[in-house]
């Protein structure tokens, strides 16, 4: 979509602190991450299970010490529902449940987007019921993908998913645990740094995901920067990947 209000700036999405018990940064320190990186906004997932509510009300509060016209720290949680893992992205009220289809109605409810996330595992095969909740889909996740180009299998996946529910939003996701973690997915926006407008981007398509090579629009539709495909450079990608771990695992 086109981008065609506000100042354009970049941010991340699937970000995990120390709520998160893999995860050891603190939110003032994805802050400075950030705006190390030319960052503006952060969208906070931590994992349900490992956050109390106590916690989740400290977790908000962090992140509006930290939000100022520079930066925005967005809060949420990822939920466990059977197999598959869902952020609620700009929830600011922990759910009664923390897991289960009750929690992402309630967190829905509340004004969170609701994000399928890495569907490659544990999304797969999600029931109507799960569908009808979901704003979107993470068609591309830095922490299993790596930077350079997003999984064309995941991309089928997303459209199956999209033909099934009209107006699912295809997002772009770091999962990121640590400051040296590679595949930095970045996404980009028209937007002021208040989270309110950062999260009305985000649900109405309003942004483009960008990796070091690659970038998406919020359908899923590549915006190629080369001449071939996306297919053909995801395949020769992976190639060279898997050839650069044998040769790893060989030295």
């Amino acid at each position: 979509m086109t981008l065609n209000h506000h100042r354009l700036i970049s941010g991340i999405l699937h970000v995990h602190t120390d709520y998160s018990a893999d995860s050891h940064l603190t939110i003032r320190e994805v802050r400075d991450y950030c705006l190390g990186a030319g960052l503006s906004f952060a969208c906070i997932a931590d994992h349900a299970e490992d956050v109390s509510p106590v916690q989740f009300d400290r977790l908000v509060h962090e992140c509006e010490d930290v939000t100022d016209e520079s930066f925005a720290a967005v809060p949420g949680l990822e939920f466990t529902v059977n197999k598959a893992h869902v952020l609620a992205l700009g929830l600011r009220i922990v759910p009664d449940a923390t897991c289960g289809l009750s929690a992402l109605k309630e967190a829905r409810n509340n004004g969170a987007l609701i994000v399928l996330a890495h569907p490659k595992f544990g999304g797969r095969e999600i029931g109507h019921d799960l569908l009808s909740m979901l704003h979107g889909v993470e068609v591309w996740n830095g922490r299993y993908d790596g930077g350079f180009v997003p999984d064309t299998e995941v991309l089928r996946l997303y459209r199956r998913l999209a033909a099934r529910r009209a107006g699912l939003i295809a997002f772009g996701g770091c999962d990121l645990h640590d400051p040296e973690q590679r595949g930095i997915i970045r996404t980009s926006l028209r937007a002021s740094t208040a989270p309110s407008n950062v999260l009305s981007a985000l649900g109405s398509g309003r942004f483009e995901t960008r990796g070091l090579v690659w970038r998406l629009d919020s359908s899923g539709s590549p915006l190629y920067p080369v001449s071939f495909g996306l297919s053909a450079f995801h395949g020769a990608y992976t190639s060279a990947k898997r050839i650069c771990g044998v040769l790893w695992r060989s030295a």
